[in-house]
């Protein structure tokens, strides 16, 4: 990594999870009250929450290039000039300001070319400015010390960070200059400042992918760091959160490849994106109860409820099933079987594979009118030593 190499990452990460957290308190604190309203609020809480514990999977940095204050990048105005004036003080040359589009950030880059040095004033609306310098090594690795206190955040591979809250620029510059490796040191360039930034955030984040996202260990550790406690359901909420994330991140880049390699328009492909889904074995169950349910609600799925309707019960019974299928039978199997018990199998459409960013088909819905309602089930007779219905 480098800049604030996983640091913004995990920073960013961090900021999410503690805001999650504190997010969970406060429903779990008014979940009765929410109940007299039929429940309507707490499925809002619920989907706002679980959208608020994954951080775009991308950070993609705009050059800022208005001087009006009122239009300014940062919301601690104060503090990051005076951080700045620091960097000014030590040789550092300012890159730029950028705005980043996918997030509440604002950032102010540095380098310095005599040391082989790059630095950050990022800033955020509620985690404040803070700051980093690293170096960058031809390998991939860096080395970078930082303002903001320790996230919980485990460190990605050839990444190596210390944090030293309230340090000066002058501190955390002396750190990396007497700590860091002095051999294949990579130039301090200007000129590749955001596409550093960019791709030093893209590998943090390919490897959240990669390793399914945070661990428990780390959302309790993060919980901890910041005095609370995180139950088990908040652990699952997250963990889960971040697993659908993941699998509509690679169906994303797998449907864009396809676009490619199918040589369509984007007229062409607009027209039919919608009805496209993608099938790995990085997939949810929920998720492909989505695809082929367009009801289905993950927080209705109870088939005990008698307040609820025949049809939610119905689809919580094939919820259980598809679950216990996926323990047994291959991903690409199991999505089959579901167009069965959907009645849909005839209306689906297999358009092909691809196996880049991950193996996975591809398989067109039909329009809405077009969908056979037709009331089957699977047959269950292997599977009854796994589920009780």
């Amino acid at each position: 990594m480098t800049l604030f190499l996983q640091i913004v990452a995990g920073f960013f990460v961090a900021l999410i999870l503690v805001g999650a957290l504190a997010f969970w308190f406060i429903r779990r604190k008014i979940r009765k009250f929410t109940q007299n309203f039929g429940g309507i609020i707490e499925k809002a809480l619920e989907q706002a929450m679980s959208g608020s514990m994954v951080p775009p999977f991308r950070m993609h940095l705009k050059l800022h290039e208005s001087d009006d204050d009122e239009d300014s990048p940062f919301h601690h105005i104060d503090d990051v000039e005076r951080l700045s004036e620091q960097f000014d003080g030590l040789g550092f040359e300012r890159v730029a300001d950028f705005d980043v589009t996918n997030m509440p950030l604002g950032i102010r880059g540095w380098i310095h070319a005599e040391h082989r040095l790059f630095a950050i004033v990022y800033d955020h609306p509620v985690g404040g400015a803070i700051c980093d310098v690293s170096r960058r090594y031809t390998d991939m690795a860096s080395w970078t010390a930082s303002n903001s206190k320790y996230d919980g955040m485990n460190m990605p591979p050839g990444a190596h960070a210390v944090f030293l809250p309230e340090s000066s620029v002058e501190e955390l510059m002396q750190r990396v200059l007497e700590e860091s490796p002095v051999n294949n040191i990579m130039p301090a360039d200007r000129e590749k400042f955001a596409y550093v930034v960019e791709a030093a955030y893209a590998r943090t984040m390919n490897w959240n992918i990669e390793r399914g996202g945070p661990t428990e260990q780390e959302i309790r550790r993060m919980a901890e760091i910041n005095g609370d406690e995180a139950t088990d359901e908040f652990v699952d909420q997250v963990q889960s959160a971040w697993k659908r994330a993941i699998s509509e991140f690679l169906s994303e880049k797998a449907l864009q490849l396809w676009k490619k390699d199918q040589s369509l328009t984007d007229a062409q492909f607009d027209r039919i994106q919608h009805r496209l889904t993608v099938i790995h074995n990085r997939i949810q169950p929920e998720q492909m109860m989505m695809a082929v349910f367009p009801d289905f609600e993950l927080a209705d799925a109870n088939m005990d409820d008698e307040d609820s309707d025949a049809e939610t019960r119905r689809q919580a019974r094939i919820f259980e099933k598809l679950k216990a299928l996926l323990r047994r039978e291959p991903v690409p199997k199991a999505f089959e079987k579901l167009l069965q018990v959907a009645g849909q199998s005839e209306a689906w459409a297999l358009q092909g594979s691809i196996a880049k960013p991950i193996q996975c088909d591809i398989w067109l819905r039909p329009d809405d009118e077009d969908v056979d309602e037709e009331d089957e089930e699977f047959d269950t007779s292997e599977y009854d030593d796994e589920i009780s219905l």
